[in-house]
């Protein structure tokens, strides 16, 4: 069984190390993203507000006519204003141009009103949306997936294995071999899968492993009985790392709460160790803190000003 929850093992360490690479690359992107919007809006107030001429001032209240102006109106413009003609107010000389574009990119981060030059902007926010709900956050879920079942099969393999009940141990060997095989044939790389069932699912009976579903059906039981804490095989293998030395939090360097050396991770992703799962989720959080990765509630937003 050792070989197959190796195989397994080195299979799964070599496709989350592939994740972490696709992780840094959505990151790359959505940097470039965001820079590209934000350069977008600011050259999208440049060109609402370009200077402070009249002319400038009129077409701004056309395209953004909730925008508050600050102006200096004379005893003539009010009395044109108060009988219901275009006001002449100038604006108040005291107010900077770069300012004013402050104020308005302020306004438009915040404002529902959409001028036509802001267009290029939302799309922009849509390419964004799309990576981060999408590719990112798929990618992250399956990183979380895969680093959840390396940690279950390195608790397997920490276990003497011939302890466990022989019916047990054939099942996992079947189970193993036949993941391992889908595993390398791509069939294991799917989006994470909903296992948190109500219900246990049965071994497979010898003609179901003889059919095509036979594998999925080897699949799903697999993972449940190695990451539902409280499946058989999961009960059985707390039983044997309360005893054996560094077999788990009962044993081993965890009750003398000394924590163990880092290993290197191989070119291929194999590793001898759970240390090998702590460098790969350090890495992924590294990569998610240099990417910004977070819930895009704004679009990209908060860059007009």
């Amino acid at each position: 069984m050792r070989q197959e929850l190796q195989t397994l093992l080195q299979a799964m360490q070599s496709e989350r190390n592939s994740i972490l690479k696709k992780q840094e690359s959505f990151g790359e992107q959505l940097r470039s993203l965001r820079e590209t919007r934000q350069k977008m809006a600011r050259h999208c107030v440049n060109e609402l507000l370009p200077d402070l001429q009249a002319e400038t001032i009129k077409a701004l209240r056309r395209e953004v006519p909730n925008f508050s102006i600050p102006t200096k109106s004379g005893f003539f413009s009010k009395l044109v204003s108060f009988f219901g003609g275009a006001s002449a107010d100038k604006i108040d000389p005291r107010v900077p141009l770069d300012l004013l574009r402050i104020h308005l990119g302020s306004y438009l981060d915040n404002s529902e009103e959409k001028p036509e030059t802001r267009a290029k902007v939302e799309e922009l926010d849509r390419a964004i949306h799309d990576l981060q709900t999408n590719l990112i956050k798929s990618n992250t879920e399956r990183l979380d997936e895969i680093s959840e079942r390396i940690k279950a099969l390195e608790k397997l393999q920490a276990v003497d294995q011939k302890k466990l009940n022989p019916e047990t141990r054939d099942r996992i060997e079947e189970a193993l071999k036949s993941q391992a095989y889908r595993f390398r044939s791509g069939f294991g790389k799917k989006q994470p899968d909903q296992r948190q069932k109500l219900v246990a699912p049965p071994y497979p009976t010898r003609p179901q492993i003889s059919s095509d579903s036979g594998p999925s059906l080897l699949e799903m039981w697999l993972w449940y009985q190695l990451l539902m804490p409280h499946s058989e095989v999961s009960r059985e293998i707390q039983q044997f790392e309360q005893f054996e030395p560094g077999g788990g939090l009962s044993g081993g360097a965890g009750a003398s709460g000394e924590f163990p050396e880092k290993t290197q991770v191989s070119s291929d992703g194999s590793s001898d160790s759970s240390g090998a799962l702590l460098a790969g989720v350090v890495a992924a959080s590294a990569i998610n803190e240099r990417v910004g990765i977070e819930q895009h509630d704004d679009l990209g937003a908060k860059s007009f000003s």
